[in-house]
């Protein structure tokens, strides 16, 4: 959208280019699934043995780096950041939501419901992705002095958390992941519409453009300390509803130590989160004007902030709906 902008240019060619190379691993990985069951059906095509044959095996391998590029899975991740900071705010808000929960869902059914991970003896590498995934992206947000930037290494660690679900493949972890998509889809959502407000106003999304948003604008200031404190798993909020069923079903599973690291890692998001805080109440404006957030803005908050602390709060109706959606899988 912004081609007269170098950076956007950039995050544009890397997204075109890396998702190109990614589609073709998935229709790489179909080609050799087709050439070993001669079916692209995959309930019918494979009759899943703990000893599955090599070719069907790289056919599933090549499938899950196909969507891993797609859903940010470390290391398939870097160019989030680049694609992230070079498109326009809203575009990149969706991208950050959409296209995510789309092929987690897709690698949701794909590996625990269709083909599941422990019959393919692939847990182990799905446990490995997933402690990478959170740990790279909780760390990589440490050294990030843009708001674009932080939010999107932080998309990377929240994609590690539902992976806890995948590792466990039980039907509590499956609807630990669908009840994280809900918590996700809010709570980021309005964490980057504060950010598009605020980018609007200073004309730049380096965390100094926070400096003293509490005191021109408390409204948007708390809300996005309400959004960030979601996102780390502070109760009684939406995001700790979601890491609460994700760790709850790995720790039911048998997977304690996959909680621990997950719960470590929770922990450690909270200083980079935090950091925005600090600059929004704790460091000198340079300004007195307030930040406008406008009639479309300001919907998407009130809606986020309304869910971030409805799911929080009152999650019953939320599980309830979950399990419902179950009942229609495979």
């Amino acid at each position: 959208f912004e081609r007269g902008d170098l950076k956007s240019s950039e995050g544009a060619i890397k997204y075109f280019l890396i998702g190109a190379f990614s589609s073709a691993l998935t229709v790489y990985g179909l080609s050799l699934f087709y050439g070993y069951t001669g079916t692209t059906h995959l309930l019918k095509g494979v009759a899943l043995t703990h000893n599955p044959h090599p070719l069907l095996l790289l056919g599933v391998l090549f499938l899950l780096v196909g969507f891993a590029f797609k859903a940010s899975i470390v290391p398939f991740h870097f160019w989030v950041p680049d694609a992230y900071e070079g498109a326009p705010t809203p575009v990149t808000a969706y991208l950050s939501v959409a296209p995510k929960i789309a092929t987690l869902g897709i690698l949701l059914r794909i590996f625990t419901i269709l083909i599941p991970h422990s019959k393919m003896d692939l847990t182990v590498l799905f446990e490995i992705l997933t402690v990478l995934t959170m740990t790279v992206g909780n760390l990589s947000a440490f050294f990030q002095n843009n708001i674009k930037r932080l939010l999107a290494y932080s998309s990377i660690a929240q994609a590690g958390y539902m992976m806890i679900g995948f590792v466990v493949g039980s039907p509590l972890g499956q609807q630990g992941v669908f009840i994280y998509f809900l918590a996700y889809l809010f709570m980021n959502m309005g964490a980057f519409a504060v950010a598009i407000a605020v980018g609007q106003s200073e004309k730049s999304y380096d965390l100094s453009a926070f400096d003293g948003l509490g005191k021109r604008s408390l409204g948007l200031a708390l809300l996005m300390s309400f959004f960030l404190l979601s996102l780390a798993g502070i109760p009684p909020l939406a995001g700790f509803i979601g890491k609460f069923y994700v760790f709850a079903a790995a720790i039911h599973g048998g997977f304690i130590w996959l909680a621990v690291i997950g719960v470590l890692n929770s922990v450690l998001s909270v200083y980079y989160y935090m950091r925005v805080t600090y600059r929004m109440f704790f460091v000198e404006p340079t300004t007195s004007e307030p930040v406008p957030s406008g009639l479309f803005l300001s919907t998407s908050l009130s809606i986020s902030a309304f869910f971030v602390f409805l799911i929080g709060i009152f999650p019953g109706a939320f599980i309830e709906s979950v399990r419902t959606s179950m009942k229609f899988l495979p």
